[in-house]
């Protein structure tokens, strides 16, 4: 399965270079900037299609050999596995839209950031609490340092009193 994500983001990545490609100057309408790029990006488009169908076509024959009770064994060995992978991803896609949508709007980025970095730790199955709260401390104070103090951009600051909290660090 890896081999068939890498191949096809490879030739993503060739399409966009592709289209960039587009934006070098021409020069009396001869061979520009742009065309090297462009003849790279084909070939490489080409090459990694004809990888992902390769990888498809091996990957559908490793599937097609395998039982229903083998296919449920290498399923529960896998590392990533664990029980309410639907669910757990559903929550953390509900989780993160709460966190974009209406915290980082009404609560701005420091008391957002506070509370969303443990809850999400928490809800991906550390029980250490502690570590869960540091985490949010930390991940807080290093991207407010990076980005408002070092790189001047500024980040959300929230309404009404969270505002208030806000301009206390940035």
């Amino acid at each position: 399965m890896g081999n068939i994500i890498m191949a096809a983001g490879i030739m993503v990545v060739a399409v966009v270079f592709f289209f960039n490609s587009f934006g070098f100057p021409i020069v009396n309408r001869a061979v520009s900037a742009g065309f090297w790029p462009r003849i790279i990006s084909i070939l490489i488009f080409i090459t990694s299609g004809m990888a992902t169908l390769d990888a498809v076509k091996q990957f559908r024959l490793d599937r097609a050999k395998e039982t229903k009770e083998q296919r449920e064994e290498r399923i529960k060995s896998d590392p990533d596995y664990f029980a309410g992978g639907t669910q757990r991803m559903i929550g953390t896609c509900a989780l993160f839209g709460l966190y974009m949508i209406v915290a980082l709007n009404n609560l701005g980025f420091v008391f957002s950031t506070l509370i969303f970095i443990p809850a999400l730790t928490i809800w991906f199955g550390n029980k250490k609490y502690w570590q869960a709260a540091l985490n949010g401390v930390l991940a807080t104070a290093g991207c407010t340092i990076l980005f408002c103090r070092i790189m001047m951009i500024p980040l959300p600051r929230g309404t009404g009193i969270f505002r208030v909290f806000s301009l206390l660090f940035y």
